[in-house]
């Protein structure tokens, strides 16, 4: 069984995309988002790692990596991310293949200023859409959920996890 300690920091990076979401700082719900999805994603990494190794334990720091454990493992193999609309599943696979490296520019984007081609300073604010930062929140809730199927996660806290998605994906998803 994960420890307790485990589930109560993945919940409460859930719980602060979902806050900061609900009090308009998409920027760092999008940030507390993916660091859950990559959370997870190192988990289910270091479950099978041989931890000896320096290479395996890189696998599990490396943002690519996490985002192609996360796509394949937590995302794209669950039952109910078939059933997710077409162009959510689309925008999850362009964020997290990393070949593009766009979710970990998205995370990026979410903490530090930026200069824009202008030259001009632009701040987390002005990069973060709504609508993007609500399906990464969603996603986020999506694969701490689906990563009961890995490893052994107490159901009731995994069906809350998932049970509070679902109310956010209807209330800020679905309009």
């Amino acid at each position: 069984m994960i420890d307790s300690s485990v589930t109560t920091h993945l919940r409460k990076y859930f719980e602060l995309a979902c806050s900061r979401f609900e009090d308009g700082d998409y920027a760092l719900a999008t940030f507390f988002a993916i660091t859950l999805i990559e959370e997870c994603a190192k988990i289910l990494i270091l479950r099978d790692a041989d931890l000896q190794s320096k290479d395996e334990r890189q696998r599990a720091v490396d943002h690519s990596e996490k985002h192609w454990t996360a796509l394949v493992n937590l995302l794209s193999s669950s039952e109910e991310f078939d059933t997710l609309p077409k162009r959510w599943r689309d925008e999850t696979w362009s964020l997290f293949d990393p070949e593009s490296k766009k979710a970990t520019r998205l995370r990026n984007n979410s903490l530090y200023l930026r200069f824009d081609r202008r030259g001009h300073l632009t701040t987390p604010d002005q990069l973060i859409t709504s609508e993007r930062a609500a399906l990464l929140v969603y996603l986020s809730g999506f694969v701490a959920h689906e990563l009961k199927e890995f490893v052994n996660i107490e159901q009731q806290w995994a069906d809350s996890i998932f049970q509070r998605a679902e109310d956010f994906r209807a209330r800020y998803l679905e309009r």
